[in-house]
């Protein structure tokens, strides 16, 4: 049965517009935030390149300080939990998408979401400048245009939904904040799967049914910052 997919967000973070800026040993403190700047990085168990890998960073996810550089390791928590990441690959500030959708027609000041399926990321954008970047959790069917896809193409919020809906396919299957953008699939951003009474899963699928899926964090943030009408564009 097809349900709604999904996407991961931790919090909304701005913009600074000055250039980015690689941590170097000293630069950052316990409690400073930092960035992801490489498409994929190990998030170790100990400052060691052959610890225990604890999970996969993407290009853009934020990272909190949480002690003194080791090494060229920099002790950081993220989605609380708790490890070590070469300090190579996080920078100061949010770096600039390496690829996106943008389309030229898109105006100067026009709010959309960007949708990278390559880097599985979403960027919010204001023109061309992101505003935010978050990992997320596609469509199991890779091709462009597949029903189990997050297919390929330029599209237009078409509904929002902002409290607890069951999904027409699943009779178990519940979200919140669901954003929708592709009509023919019922394709749309929104929260964790959630039980009738409205409390997250435990399980929650590596990947969805064609949707972006959210954390609750990020959903929140995604349906605030959406309105009906709004472009998302869908790309490799």
């Amino acid at each position: 049965m097809r349900q709604l997919g999904f996407l991961l967000l931790t919090s909304l973070v701005a913009v600074t517009g000055s250039a980015l800026a690689i941590v170097t040993p000293g630069a950052l403190a316990a409690g400073d935030t930092a960035y992801v700047i490489d498409e994929e990085v190990n998030l170790r168990a100990e400052p060691s390149t052959s610890a225990a890998v604890l999970d996969l960073l993407r290009w853009g996810q934020l990272v909190t300080i949480r002690g003194e550089q080791i090494d060229e390791f920099v002790p950081v928590t993220v989605n609380d939990v708790d490890g070590w990441i070469a300090a190579e690959f996080i920078g100061a500030e949010m770096p600039a998408p390496a690829t996106t959708g943008i389309d030229p027609l898109i105006g100067v000041d026009e709010p959309w979401i960007d949708v990278n399926r390559s880097l599985e990321q979403v960027t919010l954008y204001v023109g061309n400048v992101p505003q935010a970047i978050f990992p997320a959790r596609l469509g199991k069917d890779p091709s462009a245009d597949g029903y189990y896809a997050t297919a390929v193409g330029t599209y237009h919020v078409f509904a929002l939904v902002k409290g607890l809906t069951v999904s027409p396919f699943a009779e178990d299957t519940y979200m919140t904040d669901w954003v929708g953008f592709d009509p023919d699939r019922l394709n749309g951003f929104h929260s964790p799967v959630r039980s009738a009474d409205g409390s997250v899963k435990a399980f929650q699928n590596v990947t969805t049914m064609g949707c972006v899926r959210l954390g609750e964090d990020a959903a929140i943030a995604v349906f605030d910052f959406a309105f009906v009408g709004m472009r998302v564009v869908v790309h490799d």
